[in-house]
């Protein structure tokens, strides 16, 4: 999907590494190596925002630091150097290099440099530069974690995911927590799932009051997705993120000054009526609504340019 829709936002792909790094350190305890770790072999189960392993078609069994003989079988872009050498010392940190590789993609929505190109001196782009919405920390961890010799590589993945700064995820919403929101839709109950939708988006973020640009460029996109899906099933692809993206693409497309195609965003939606914003408690809540009316997202009874911010911030993100 990366190659598709492009880079995942940070939160997003540090839960799924999360994941994959906690199975994998299990897999490392029974004294095995993966050896093709990469997103064509990550499989994310939608219904419990779950990343799996997959494709252990060419995992061996290693012990730390011992020369030991492998088929050299990889992936160009994921495979450190040793694995290109069949009678290389192999790690835990071989694995590391992978992992760290596949969260670079995941950020970046391109392929790392081969590790034999970059063994002749072509200096890898950090990840950053190519995404400057990642932090400087998990900038930091992806580089240490690919770093070309394998003793200058954190030796464990326990070790490595601890530089990422785990406890700065947003760890997402969980199936039952939809189940409101998805009833109030049913029921074409459009306001109170529309602040169902501001709830929601709020208690993922650990926010009160309102979201910042900062919480939407690190909110799941999985979570987006899932409010997206559901805004569209139910009205028919009459509202939804998505309804609304394609709108907001528009009239960027049209208007070079962003206040002036927020205007006509809002003049297209509903949001605003001969040249006024209307207050929220105005809007017209029902089925004959503009087409992306839904979900407005505001939480107090005006648009004010914090919404304006958080919801350019939202229409703008490319992983919906």
């Amino acid at each position: 999907r990366v190659w598709q829709k492009g880079a995942l936002a940070e939160s997003e792909a540090l839960r799924y590494i999360q994941q994959i790094g906690e199975a994998l350190t299990l897999i490392h305890n029974n004294g095995l190596l993966h050896r093709d770790i990469k997103p064509l072999n990550i499989m994310v189960r939608k219904s419990q925002l779950e990343a799996v392993l997959i494709d252990f078609g060419i995992a061996r069994e290693f012990t730390p630091n011992l020369t030991q003989t492998h088929t050299q079988s990889l992936s160009d872009g994921f495979a450190p150097i040793e694995q290109y050498d069949w009678r290389a010392k192999r790690g835990a940190y071989t694995d590391v290099y992978a992992l760290a590789a596949t969260l670079y993609a995941l950020l970046t929505g391109e392929m790392p440099m081969p590790s034999p190109v970059r063994a002749f001196g072509t200096v890898l782009e950090p990840p950053k530069q190519l995404n400057p919405k990642i932090s400087d920390r998990v900038n930091h961890g992806i580089l240490q974690g690919m770093a070309m010799k394998p003793e200058e590589r954190p030796q464990s993945v326990a070790e490595w995911l601890g530089l990422l700064g785990r406890s700065k995820v947003i760890p997402g919403l969980s199936p039952e927590d939809y189940q409101k929101l998805r009833q109030l839709l049913s029921a074409k109950k459009w306001q109170e799932a529309d602040q169902e939708t501001a709830a929601l988006m709020l208690k993922a973020s650990g926010r009160e009051g309102w979201l910042r640009v900062a919480d939407i460029d690190k909110f799941p996109a999985q979570d987006l997705r899932i409010i997206d899906q559901l805004w569209r099933e139910y009205s028919s692809d009459r509202f939804g993120l998505t309804t609304q993206q394609r709108i907001w693409q528009n009239v960027v497309d049209s208007h070079k000054n962003e206040w002036k195609a927020w205007c006509c965003f809002g003049d297209r939606v509903g949001w605003r009526s001969k040249g006024n914003w209307l207050a929220y408690s105005s809007l017209n809540f029902t089925p004959n609504a503009p087409l992306g009316q839904l979900p407005a997202l505001v939480v107090s009874d005006s648009f004010a340019l914090r919404h304006q911010e958080a919801m350019v911030s939202l229409l703008s993100r490319q992983d919906l």
